[in-house]
């Protein structure tokens, strides 16, 4: 990675607070491995997490006080779940999870006040039906519990870091799908997109959620616009979807045709917009085309 990508990455990740965060480091090369590890972590594909966990024990090798690294781990852990989420057996999924929750906790035993291991906390503990055959089982009183933690933990994260970006698009994601409080969930979408608008994965995870608000105008503005910023990690996914993103608005005959091509290999975030966007097609038109 370059010095002028590391550069930005330091601000983007650091901020202009870096001197107030909590859980850094001082050791430089600790931090250059940290940052190298988010920015692999950040394509949210199976092979990079993989190496971004890599760079943060090499970070932890550096400093093995770096909290925010331990946290970073947590994160990955946690995307690792998601990722193969269908594709592993539960008690497989379960372990990623547990070392996820393994790794937050030791960050809040370094550092009390990290905001990103109370994120990842949160989302661990959201209710999730994949995740309550980890810890608790789906509609039981500890299940409840384990929502309500999840909300404490959210709560908690913005308080120790507000500028956390992927603390508002989680918490985003459960107040829709677990309270069912949808203003509260939009105010932090909108505030994730206001904090970060050039993410493609921020625009990627703001189009999903609007989609299942029922906006699915603004939804396909979002797929776009992450389409758009980032051709590093969209270019298979967009080949093999783009084809799929067809705009057609009730009343015209706009549309693209749909091109059929096979699954990578390797997990995107991308990839999981396919039903979502043919969804979209189908509910703003009746029009659907096999090119």
């Amino acid at each position: 990675m370059s010095d002028a990508i590391a550069d930005q990455m330091k601000i983007k990740l650091i901020g202009e607070d870096f001197v107030e965060r909590k859980g850094i480091t001082v050791n430089p090369e600790a931090l250059d491995l940290y940052m190298q590890g988010r920015f692999l972590w950040n394509q949210s594909q199976q092979k990079s997490v993989l190496r971004s966990i890599e760079y943060f024990e090499l970070a932890l090798g550096k400093d093995p006080n770096y909290a925010l690294a331990y946290a970073a781990i947590a994160d990955a852990y946690h995307s690792l779940g998601v990722i193969k989420r269908w594709t592993v057996s539960n008690e497989e999924r379960a372990k990623l999870w547990q070392l996820s929750e393994d790794h937050a906790f030791k960050a809040l035993s370094i550092e009390p006040e990290l905001g990103e291991a109370y994120a990842v906390l949160g989302v661990l503990n959201n209710g999730d039906m994949t995740k309550s055959q980890w810890k608790y089982e789906l509609g039981t009183e500890e299940w409840e519990k384990g929502i309500e933690l999840a909300d404490e933990y959210f709560r908690k994260a913005l308080e120790y870091n507000p500028k956390y970006v992927q603390t508002y698009v989680w918490f985003s994601e459960f107040l829709a799908s677990m309270q069912r409080k949808y203003d509260e969930s939009k105010d932090y979408l909108e505030k994730a997109i206001e904090l970060d608008p050039l993410s493609p994965q921020v625009n990627l995870s703001a189009g999903i959620i609007y989609n299942d608000y029922g906006e699915h105008k603004r939804a396909l503005e979002l797929f776009d616009k992450a389409f758009d910023l980032d051709n590093g990690i969209s270019f298979a996914a967009a080949r093999k979807f783009r084809g799929y993103y067809i705009l057609s608005i009730v009343n015209t005959d706009l549309q693209y045709t749909c091109d059929l091509y096979d699954y990578p290999n390797t997990y995107s975030p991308l990839l999981s917009t396919w039903s979502i966007l043919v969804n979209i097609k189908f509910r703003l038109s009746g029009h659907f085309s096999n090119g």
